[in-house]
């Protein structure tokens, strides 16, 4: 799960962030390989801060540095990662729509395994990113 923050948070898909990513342009720079230690939002624009680079400033800031993501502790400074006793596992796969396209299923329980399965979106070819 990939966030982006601009005065609020919202969840964005892994795969429309690779996408997003892959259609950049030299207008929309992209900050890699340095560690974030903090961030400063003003009106207009949020300021990235790292620990090992100049600081870096635009409209949208996309914190995609994982567990210890220092822009999650800011907004969330009292909350700790704790194993809630589940084993998730996700994939994903490009295909044709399933069901009605619109559909969600959830097969199975808590206590012993469960499915779900949803559309995460649909290409101009009309196949969908199926979870």
């Amino acid at each position: 799960m990939i966030t982006f923050i601009f005065r609020f948070t919202a969840v964005i898909f892994t795969t429309s962030l690779l996408l997003l990513l892959e259609t950049g342009s030299d207008e929309t720079p992209f900050i890699w390989g340095h560690r974030c230690i903090d961030e400063e939002q003003g009106a207009d624009s949020v300021t990235i801060l790292f620990e090992d680079a100049p600081p870096a400033s635009g409209t949208i800031a996309i914190g995609a540095d994982g567990f210890h993501s220092a822009i999650r502790s800011h907004y969330y400074p009292d909350e700790d990662i704790k194993f809630g006793g589940i084993n998730m596992w996700r994939g994903v796969t490009r295909r044709a729509p399933f069901l009605s396209g619109a559909s969600v299923v959830r097969i199975g329980t808590v206590a012993e395994s469960k499915m779900t399965i949803y559309p995460i979106r649909e290409f101009e070819d009309g196949t969908q990113l199926v979870n």
